[in-house]
C-alpha cells in the first residue's frame, strides 16, 4: 500500500514551485514614535494659529472698545479746542480714527505675517514628515532584508532543497545533520510567516519536518499553508497533522499562537474536517484528500474510524452529478479490507469493479491515476486477491500493459 503522507505530493518537487519571493518584505519593528512627533508638532502648530487668530480679533475689539470711548473724549477735547483755538471737532475726530486706523492695520499685519510664517513652516514640515515616511519604508525593508538573509530565508527554495538532501540521507542522519535540517526548516517557517514563501514549497517542507520528527515545526508550517492558499490538499495535511500531533495553531497574517485546546478535542475536531472534506467527491488532487482520511482511520482504528469514514464515501456516492473518482473507490475498497466485515471480500470486489470503470473513462494525465492504479495491484497482492483483481481490469478492458504503464512515473 502507497501512502501519501510520507512522500508529500509526488516524489519529486510539486507544481509552479518558483523562485519569485518578491511579495514584499515585513517591517521588523515600530518606528511610530517619529510619526506620533510630527503628530504633536502639527497640533502644536494649528493651535498657535488658533491663538494668534483669537489675538487678533481681542485687539480689533479692544480697539473699536477704544474707539468708542475716544468718541466721548474726542466731543469733549473738541469743544475746548473750538473754545481754545479755534479747530473743529470734524478735524480732531479725523485725526483721531485717522490714528486709529493705522494703527490697527500695523496690528493686522503683524499678525498676518506671524500666520503666514507659521503656514510656511506648517507646509515645509509636511513636506519633510512626507520625504520621512518614504526614507522610512526603504529603511525598514533593507533592515527586513538584512534579518532575512541573516535567517537564510532569503532563499526557501534552495533552503528546501539543502533539506531534500539530508531527507534523503535516511538512516544515515546524525545529530550535526539533524541539527542543519532544523535550522533550515525553522528559515523557511520564518519565510512562510512574512508570506514569501511559495505554499507549495511550505507544504513539502511540513511534509519532510514531519518525516524529521520535527512535529511542531510540521504543524505551524502545515497551517501556514492553509492559511496562504487553502486548497484541498492543504486542508487536508493541515487536518492530518492536528489528529497526529494533538496540537493545533492560528495564524492571523502576523504571528503563529498554539490553540489552547485539550489534545483529544483538537483531534476530534480535525478528524470531521477531513470527513467533511470527502463530503462532495473531491476531483482535483482527490488522491490527498483520501489518503490523508485513510490514513488518520488507519491510525484510529480502534475508535470506529474505520466505519465512520466508509460511511462518508458510501453517501458521496448517491449524487451522480458528482462522480467519485477512480482513487475515492481504490480507498473505499481498502477500507473493505481494513474493516473485515463478514462481508468484506465482496464488497471489496465491487469496489474494485467500480474503481476500474472510473478508471477506464480517467485521463492518465490526471493527479490520481497513477496512484489508482498502483494501490490497486497493490491491495489486490496484500489481501491475495491479485488474479481476481486482474480479471477485473480485464473486464473494462485494461490489459496488462496498460497497468504497468500505468504505474510507471506519474
Amino acid at each position: 500500500m502507497i501512502c501519501l503522507t510520507g512522500s508529500g505530493r509526488t516524489g519529486s518537487l510539486p507544481r509552479n514551485l518558483s523562485k519569485d519571493f518578491s511579495e514584499g518584505l515585513v517591517p521588523q519593528e515600530d518606528t511610530n514614535d517619529s510619526i506620533e512627533m510630527f503628530r504633536v508638532l502639527s497640533q502644536s502648530i494649528s493651535n498657535d494659529r488658533e491663538r494668534i487668530s483669537s489675538e487678533m480679533e481681542a485687539n480689533r475689539f479692544l480697539l473699536r472698545s477704544t474707539l468708542g470711548l475716544g468718541s466721548f473724549l474726542v466731543i469733549g477735547l473738541g469743544a475746548a479746542a473750538v473754545y481754545l483755538v479755534g479747530a473743529s471737532i470734524a478735524d480732531l475726530k479725523s485725526e483721531v480714527l485717522s490714528l486709529a486706523d493705522s494703527r490697527v492695520q500695523a496690528a493686522i499685519t503683524r499678525n498676518s505675517e506671524n500666520v503666514r510664517e507659521i503656514d510656511q513652516i506648517s507646509n515645509e514640515l509636511k513636506a519633510a514628515q512626507e520625504t520621512y515616511l518614504e526614507y522610512r519604508v526603504a529603511l525598514e525593508s533593507l533592515s527586513g532584508l538584512k534579518t532575512l538573509q541573516a535567517l537564510g530565508v532569503q532563499d526557501p527554495y534552495g533552503n528546501y532543497l539543502k533539506l531534500v538532501e539530508i531527507e534523503q540521507m535516511g538512516d544515515n542522519v546524525n545529530d550535526g545533520d539533524r541539527a542543519v535540517a532544523f535550522q533550515l526548516i525553522n528559515s523557511i517557517l520564518e519565510a512562510a510567516t512574512v508570506g514569501i514563501a511559495e505554499p507549495n514549497l511550505v507544504f513539502n517542507t511540513a511534509v519532510s519536518a514531519g518525516r524529521l520528527e520535527f512535529n511542531s515545526e510540521a504543524v505551524k508550517l502545515a497551517t501556514l499553508t492553509n492559511y496562504w492558499h487553502p486548497s484541498l490538499s492543504n486542508r487536508a495535511i493541515s487536518a492530518e497533522f492536528a489528529t497526529l500531533y494533538g496540537v493545533e495553531f492560528e495564524y492571523d497574517g502576523k504571528e503563529l499562537q498554539e490553540v489552547d485546546k485539550p489534545a483529544d478535542v483538537v483531534r476530534s475536531e480535525a478528524w470531521a474536517e477531513l470527513l467533511k472534506l470527502l463530503e462532495v467527491p473531491p476531483r482535483q488532487e482527490a488522491e490527498q484528500a483520501y489518503s490523508r482520511a485513510s490514513n488518520v482511520a488507519a491510525r484510529n482504528r480502534s475508535n470506529g474510524y474505520f466505519p465512520e469514514l466508509i460511511a462518508t464515501i458510501e453517501t458521496s456516492m448517491q449524487d451522480p452529478s458528482t462522480p467519485i473518482t477512480s482513487y475515492g473507490l481504490v480507498t473505499l475498497a481498502k477500507l473493505y479490507s481494513w474493516n473485515a466485515d463478514p462481508d468484506w471480500e465482496a464488497d471489496y470486489i465491487a469496489a474494485i469493479g467500480l474503481a476500474f470503470e472510473a478508471l477506464a473513462e480517467e485521463s492518465p494525465a490526471s493527479s490520481w491515476y497513477h496512484h489508482s492504479i498502483t494501490e490497486l495491484l497493490e491491495s489486490g497482492d496484500s489481501v491475495g486477491r491479485f488474479q481476481e483483481v486482474l480479471q477485473v481490469a480485464q473486464a473494462y478492458g485494461i490489459t496488462m500493459e496498460d497497468l504497468m504503464l500505468g504505474m510507471g512515473p506519474n
